[in-house]
């Protein structure tokens, strides 16, 4: 008997199911931007701030009978540190057709453009955090080359910067830095950059925030999970488990030393060399103490959006923001910038 089947008709009549929700399977949390203490906006595209220290303490006792006539300067050692400010755009556009008449999954009718107008906000938040999380060198702006500020793996350096350089005596001390292999990155390298950061800072009830990318995060992950035992012996894999929930806890998220104590934060954007996809982003760890007074992000204009005249050719806007990262004081910082593992090729015998 003919009946009419579905499999047999073609599936260029046939009207298509396809969901009202669009699977979004990317990153677009920013952590570091979001929480990082705000100040007040620019007044110059060169941004500038004092630091000091106190000389070092003296245990030579004043003589009773003796006139003053020797005088210090106690505001020495004394410098200017300095930034610039960047700006960070993103210029959405949809054509008249697309904005009026096309139906796309996952976006309501008439929708295309005000969709564009929020992914953009998603992105220049994105694009700010993978700024500041960076090593990139700040650059005075020019006709072909916009503004930029530093980022934060650029003030933590011991040597100094290209433009604007850190004064010698507020650069970050090479203890306070680790550049060995991942593997090695243990709980003693973690104690001994935070004891270098106490040293500068003669404060061990700080709280600091470690940024981190994937890979270092999973190798402080890996301490609840194993001793190093003498070499004739394996190594010892421990559990940090719940007997009654039945659940097995591999994560280390704090780390609580006699020197201050270290939350560790996943980061998507922490980078090097304006990538945050690479191996080598993925093993970066900054040490920041987040108070107000050792780091801010300074906006002369916060996210914004302008729309811009439609003469024809369909919707088009300006999302924008102008701000700067203000490091306090660079000495106080710590960073861990691992390398992959070196793996020693076999001999072969001659």
């Amino acid at each position: 008997m003919p009946m009419l089947l579905e499999r047999d008709r073609s599936d260029q009549i046939k009207i298509r199911d396809v969901s009202d929700i669009i699977h979004l399977a990317d990153v677009k949390k920013t952590p570091f931007t979001s929480t990082v203490s705000k100040g007040p906006g620019q007044t110059n595209t060169l941004v500038e701030w004092p630091v000091d220290k106190y000389p070092a303490p003296t245990t030579e006792g004043a003589v009773d009978e003796a006139d003053t006539t020797t005088y210090e300067d106690l505001s020495e050692p004394q410098a200017i540190l300095q930034g610039r400010l960047q700006i960070w755009e993103r210029k959405p556009r949809v054509s008249r057709l697309a904005n009026l008449t096309m139906r796309q999954a996952g976006v309501p009718n008439k929708q295309a453009f005000a969709r564009s107008v929020a992914r953009a906000l998603v992105m220049i938040k994105r694009d700010m955090e993978t700024t500041c999380l960076g090593d990139n060198e700040s650059r005075l702006g020019t006709s072909t080359a916009g503004f930029r500020i530093r980022g934060l793996g650029k003030w933590i350096q011991n040597t100094a910067q290209t433009d604007l350089p850190v004064d010698v005596n507020y650069r970050t001390p090479t203890t306070s830095i680790y550049n060995g292999e991942i593997n090695t990155v243990n709980d003693n390298v973690v104690v001994d950059i935070l004891q270098s950061m106490y040293d500068q800072t003669g404060d061990s009830s700080m709280d600091l925030t470690g940024w981190c990318g994937s890979l270092i995060k999973r190798q402080f992950s890996g301490l609840v999970k194993y001793e190093t035992v003498p070499d004739e012996l394996t190594l010892a894999r421990r559990f940090g488990n719940d007997g009654d929930t039945k659940t097995l806890t591999q994560a280390v998220d704090i780390i609580v030393t006699d020197f201050g104590r270290l939350t560790l934060r996943l980061s998507s954007f922490i980078n090097t060399a304006g990538d945050p996809t690479t191996t080598a982003s993925k093993m970066l760890c900054y040490m920041v103490p987040m108070e107000s007074e050792m780091i801010r992000l300074r906006f002369a204009l916060q996210p914004q959006f302008t729309e811009h005249p439609n003469l024809g050719g369909g919707p088009r806007g300006l999302m924008q923001a102008v701000g700067t990262l203000e490091v306090g004081n660079p000495l106080c910082l710590g960073k861990i910038a691992a390398t992959p593992v070196t793996v020693t090729p076999p001999v072969t015998p001659p």
